[in-house]
């Protein structure tokens, strides 16, 4: 499986640039508040809301929390040491599909259609790499498995701020586990997340 659903150290921010400079050379509302979580709550305060976390590595895994959405089957959860939670991944991680991701882009499609009634309607990025192998419309989903095409949304980047409280940005892809099966990741940023990531990367360098 290539994809990684841990996804730091870098921000939203940061991985919307880089996509930014390679192209240039059904559902409910779907948002953080949702969830019953708040930015800056320990594991321990998570727990005490009746949440089963396991480690996974940087992060914590659950397939429950308070305010879910049925359409995600996996959680994973960012704590910094002082900070607290300063990111959730939400997960759709398996869609079996043919090679032309019809059902993979149906569901990512009503996920972008309910995170923009709720924030606005988001930068999208729908690029395939310059010489691609991959890059016949039924070679969709290939494309995607080899990372030779990025298909995503973006919410509080390019200046424009998210109108949520402690919410600082928003990032919706899609993603191939193999050329039969798609994954579908949305990723919340709060406030503190620079801040968290700064705490972490100095406790790795600690070590």
């Amino acid at each position: 499986m290539n994809s990684n659903p841990e996804g730091w150290p870098k921000t939203i921010a940061s991985s919307i640039f880089a996509l930014w400079v390679i192209s240039v050379c059904c559902c409910a509302e779907v948002f953080a508040q949702q969830f019953g979580l708040q930015m800056g709550e320990t594991v321990q305060q998570v727990r005490s809301k009746g949440i089963m976390l396991e480690k996974a590595g940087t992060m914590w895994k659950t397939r429950y929390l308070p305010y879910g959405n049925t359409m995600f089957d996996d959680y994973r959860l960012l704590f910094g040491p002082n900070t607290g939670l300063c990111r959730i991944n939400a997960w759709i991680s398996e869609v079996s599909d043919s090679g032309y991701g019809d059902k993979t882009k149906q569901k990512y499609d009503s996920l972008k259609e309910a995170l923009n009634k709720r924030y606005g309607y988001g930068s999208e990025i729908e690029h395939l790499r310059e010489g691609a192998l991959w890059k016949e419309n039924h070679e969709w989903m290939w494309s995607l498995f080899k990372d030779e095409r990025w298909h995503s949304t973006y919410w509080g980047v390019k200046g424009i701020k998210i109108n949520q409280k402690n919410l600082k940005a928003i990032k919706l892809e899609a993603k191939a586990s193999s050329p039969s099966s798609g994954m579908i990741a949305v990723y919340y940023e709060f406030n503190n997340i620079t801040k968290c990531l700064e705490e972490l990367n100095a406790q790795d360098s600690n070590l």
